[in-house]
C-alpha cells in the first residue's frame, strides 16, 4: 500500500489523520512526496500532535528530514503557529537554526507570521536560538515581550551555569539560597509586565 498525499492533505481532523496513518503499513511511513515531505511534514502542517508523536516515536530521523527545498518540520510548525508540536519536536532533537534553500530559517519564518506564532518564537528563544540570528529585516516584528523573554532566557542559563560551577566546588550549602533567587529573578524577567512598555 502506497501513501495517498492528496488523502492526508486533505484530513480535516486530528481522528481522520490518525486513522488514514493507521492504516498505513508502518515501513511506508518514510516514504517521500514528489518533493520530498515526509508523513511528518504533513501532520506538521495540520498541526496533529497525536500523528507527530506517533510518527517520531516510531521513525526519530524523521525530525531533521527535509523536502527538496530544505523545508524541515519546524519550519513549518513556526509558519502554523503549532508551538507545543515545535516543543516536542525540539526535545526530539530537531535542528531549530536550520534553513531552506532560500536561507529561511524556523524563526525567520515565526517572525514574518507575527503575531499568531509568537509562542513559537518563545519556544525557538527558550531552545537556545538568538533573536540576532535573523535576518534584520525582521527586526520589526521583534516586540519588547520578545527581547524581554530572550533577555530572561539568558539570564536563567547564566544562572544555571554558575550553579553548576559551584556543585563542583562542593560549596553549595552556601550559595544556594542566592543562587535560587537569582535563578527566580531570572524566570520572572522572561514574562513581560505590561507597566514596563510604558
Amino acid at each position: 500500500m502506497r501513501v495517498s498525499w492528496d488523502t492526508f492533505a486533505v484530513a480535516t481532523s486530528d481522528e481522520q489523520f490518525m486513522d488514514l496513518l493507521a492504516q498505513l503499513p508502518t515501513e511506508r511511513w518514510l516514504d517521500g512526496s514528489g518533493d520530498n515531505f515526509t508523513l511528518l511534514h504533513v501532520a506538521c502542517a495540520h498541526i496533529c500532535l497525536p500523528a507527530v508523536a506517533k510518527l517520531i516515536s516510531r521513525e526519530p530521523s524523521l525530525v531533521n528530514a527535509e523536502s527538496k527545498r530544505g523545508t524541515r518540520a519546524v519550519h513549518l510548525l513556526a509558519r502554523n503557529g503549532g508551538s507545543h508540536i515545535l516543543e516536542l519536536l525540539a526535545a526530539a532533537g530537531a535542528d531549530l537554526i536550520c534553513s531552506t534553500r532560500e536561507f529561511v530559517s524556523p524563526l525567520e519564518n515565526a517572525l514574518s507570521h507575527m503575531p499568531r506564532t509568537e509562542q513559537c518564537v518563545r519556544v525557538l528563544l527558550a531552545n537556545g536560538v538568538r533573536l540576532s540570528s535573523a535576518d534584520p529585516m525582521f527586526d520589526i516584528n521583534i516586540t519588547p515581550e520578545l527581547r524581554e523573554f530572550e533577555r530572561g532566557v539568558l539570564l536563567c542559563r547564566s544562572a544555571v551555569v554558575v550553579l553548576l560551577r559551584v556543585k563542583r566546588t562542593g560549596n553549595l550549602w552556601r550559595w544556594d539560597k542566592f543562587l535560587l533567587r537569582e535563578i527566580a529573578h531570572a524566570v520572572w524577567a522572561t514574562r513581560y509586565c505590561e507597566t514596563w512598555a510604558k
